[in-house]
């Protein structure tokens, strides 16, 4: 009883600072530019009567500019105005003075659609346009009832006095703006929020270069009770944020723009990417798809469900935890770098180095040509195929397992391990082959490793719970 209270205290030591030395040294920031348009924490609005007042209380009789600055932050929520067909803007002054290498960002309301909806349903989205999908406030809407959908203009520009979209916003000419320069379509029909839109034409005037109209974007906005499935599918560059929903069917495919999660719970979760990067922030629960082509990177604090299945082109794949009943995880040319796994695992690298940081189930790992590093806590079966590259293998030294290592070159096993290792015996004597061994530790009766490299070393080491935290000063 006394070692198994050890031995779970131990483990649960070893994740909670894993946890924080994988996220400070593996997990590469987030690259999500559009996501940063709507990041501006002083833009959430307890109530529609604040976001009124607020966009009512500017210099621009009904509109006024929203600034903004590139910094990562989940927190804004554009609420809807009273009038949804009147386009208004608001203006939240920066927090603190940008530097030169912090650039100031406009966000332009351009119109905005209400419903009222059932607790329980869909949106779809087909579009050229970002996205960010969020639920509605539920203090505000207790009852989950209403849905609101906001077209946004994104700009780096500042707009002046007498400009055509400061003419035509005060002057509150939507028509013209969506005729002109954006050809979108939001409807409520059987349950489903049906949002299209692709941009005519950039917003700009004749004072602009072509390089500053380009920098000018048109942006979804969509407000949905929590429970609602979401299917998107945006074409080009166009990216897709979804956030703090719980439903049944989470669908998102994209092109080159990037798929990010945030605090995402569905049953069946499917996340696809031609060639941008996915990024799963806090936690990601369901059973879950992600794919990405090309030099997609998929990162991810946590994963959790049953079926869990990750795959990349050329790009990277890092994961910081996952508990799933059985995960794969696949890259053709990427690194493949995962935290800690429990359950059944399968690593798949053609062209990569694969490191795990700790493992508590089974593992199958498939490595054409890189080096394997892992290490293993409490392993049931493990088998690790490398056809070019070393093998580096760190466990306990009261491990209790059953040993086959196969390498073209060398094997070395450390004198912790060497001292508790049993060989087979052949004929009576023991084999000595510095290339191939196989014995137990321990007695060996709790689980089995298989390691085998045709083109390189294996070494197996022991290494202590405290040591394997591996903590940077």
């Amino acid at each position: 009883m006394l070692l198994f209270a050890r031995s779970s205290f131990q483990s649960l030591i070893i994740r909670g600072i894993h946890n924080l030395t994988f996220q400070k040294r593996l997990l590469v920031p987030n690259k999500i530019m559009f996501s940063a348009v709507f990041e501006v924490r002083s833009c959430h609005f307890p109530s529609n009567t604040a976001a009124l007042g607020l966009m009512q209380g500017g210099g621009y009789d009904g509109y006024t500019i929203l600034r903004t600055k590139s910094i990562p932050c989940t927190g804004a929520r554009l609420a809807s105005t009273a009038d949804t067909e009147n386009p208004a803007r608001s203006r939240v002054d920066d927090e603190q003075p940008t530097g030169e290498t912090i650039s100031d960002f406009h966000l332009v309301k351009l119109r905005s659609w209400a419903f009222t909806v059932e607790p329980f349903g869909c949106v779809s989205l087909d579009t050229s346009l970002s996205a960010r999908v969020t639920p509605t406030n539920p203090h505000d809407y207790p009852a989950a009832d209403r849905a609101f959908v906001h077209l946004l203009l994104h700009t780096r520009n500042p707009w002046k006095p007498g400009d055509e979209l400061d003419r035509m916003l005060k002057e509150g000419d939507a028509d013209s703006l969506l005729e002109r320069y954006v050809q979108c379509s939001v409807q409520y029909q059987d349950g489903v929020i049906h949002v299209t839109g692709d941009a005519v034409e950039k917003v700009g005037d004749s004072g602009m270069t072509n390089e500053e109209a380009d920098q000018n974007d048109y942006l979804w906005l969509v407000e949905i009770p929590m429970s609602y499935d979401v299917n998107a599918v945006t074409t080009n560059e166009a990216s897709v944020t979804i956030e703090q929903l719980e439903n049944q069917s989470c669908d998102v495919q994209t092109d080159k723009g990037d798929i990010v999660t945030k605090k995402l719970k569905s049953d069946a979760v499917s996340l696809r990417s031609t060639c941008g990067d996915v990024n799963c922030l806090k936690m990601l629960q369901g059973n879950i798809s992600i794919a990405t082509g090309d030099s997609g990177t998929v990162t991810s604090d946590r994963l959790q469900g049953q079926d869990i299945s990750v795959s990349a082109g050329s790009g990277s794949v890092l994961v910081k935890d996952v508990y799933a009943r059985k995960s794969s995880f696949r890259s053709l040319s990427g690194t493949v770098n995962l935290g800690n796994l429990h359950g059944d695992v399968t690593v798949a690298c053609k062209e990569g180095n694969v490191k795990i940081g700790s493992i508590d189930g089974s593992l199958k790992a498939d490595v054409d040509r890189g080096d394997v590093s892992v290490y293993l806590a409490q392993h049931k079966d493990v088998d690790i195929v490398c056809r070019q590259g070393d093998i580096s293998i760190k466990t306990s030294s009261d491990v209790h397992s059953k040993f086959h290592l196969q390498a073209s070159e060398k094997i070395e096993l450390s004198k912790e391990l060497t001292a508790n290792f049993t060989p087979e015996v052949e004929d009576g004597h023991a084999k000595l082959d510095t290339r191939t061994k196989r014995g137990a530790s321990n007695g060996g009766q709790d689980s089995s490793l298989t390691a085998v490299t045709q083109h390189g070393t294996i070494t197996l080491s022991v290494q202590s719970w405290l040591d394997s935290l591996q903590l940077e000063k």
